[in-house]
């Protein structure tokens, strides 16, 4: 699997005190192994971005009392204890050898850097030079827990260590909110972004595509070796999806899933 660049949205990258995604990441498949066309009904009312309210209630699905927020105004707000938000079995997920020769093969690859579909997709090798500035003067003002991002489906046995997180500019525009989950097998995060469409790639060329979400264009970066991130228009922004070994047929469901409150 593809090691994760950070840990989570609202932790302080080096030096910069940004926001920064998770990148994780998802189905795998060998070289031959077909993309899943994502078809999801994400869609967002236009207009202004609203800078949603800090809270400590987090978005839960299911019967789970609202727990309570450790820290809910820091960058990585936490539950006092992980929550369940989705009951049931958890589905299984397993890297093949083909998987580890196909990642092994693409290592030997440039990193893919260019546009695809308005996004500006660079190497990941090189994200402390190209990754987007958040805000003006690249600084983050507030951190906070919040009600913002909507899920009509998560994946049985998911749980949460955290509300969801999200980041303020100086001037009080949203820069990023992020949710992050997880089975007893895999990783999932969705992220909200306000800023530049720009997304780093973990692979080569071969396994970078153009896609389109509910009519909004996107760009999708795997499955290689259980990881894949697809970003797609959002509202006034856009969502990136990442996740670490889920099948590609509960990654279309979570994605047909989202909605959110304000963007």
């Amino acid at each position: 699997m593809i090691k994760p660049l950070v840990a989570v949205v609202g932790l302080a990258l080096a030096g910069t005190g940004v926001a920064a995604g998770i990148y994780l990441a998802l189905p795998g498949g060998s070289e031959q192994e077909a993309v899943p066309q994502v078809q999801a009904t994400a869609t967002a009312a236009a207009g202004t971005s609203t800078a949603p309210a800090l809270t400590a209630t987090p978005t839960t699905s299911g019967p789970t009392p609202t727990p309570k927020v450790l820290a809910a105004d820091t960058a990585n707000p936490q539950y006092e204890e992980p929550v369940l938000l989705a009951p049931g079995d958890p589905p299984s997920f397993q890297i093949s050898v083909a998987d580890e020769q196909a990642l092994a093969e693409d290592n030997a690859r440039p990193q893919f850097s260019g546009t695809v579909n308005g996004f500006r997709v660079y190497a990941q090798k090189d994200y402390n030079s190209d990754r987007p500035k958040y805000c003006e003067g690249d600084t983050i003002a507030k951190y906070g827990a919040v009600e913002f991002l909507k899920f009509g489906y998560l994946v049985p046995g998911t749980y949460a260590h955290g509300p969801q997180s999200a980041s303020w500019c100086p001037n009080g525009s949203l820069a990023a909110v992020g949710a992050q989950f997880y089975t007893l097998y895999s990783s999932y995060g969705v992220t909200y972004f306000s800023n530049e469409k720009a997304v780093p790639s973990f692979a080569s060329a071969q396994y970078v595509k153009a896609v389109e979400v509910a009519g909004h264009p996107g760009v999708q970066i795997g499955p290689l070796d259980g990881s894949t991130r697809l970003a797609f228009e959002f509202g006034n922004g856009f969502i990136l999806i990442e996740a670490d070994n889920l099948p590609p047929a509960e990654l279309q469901r979570v994605t047909e899933g989202i909605s959110c409150d304000g963007c």
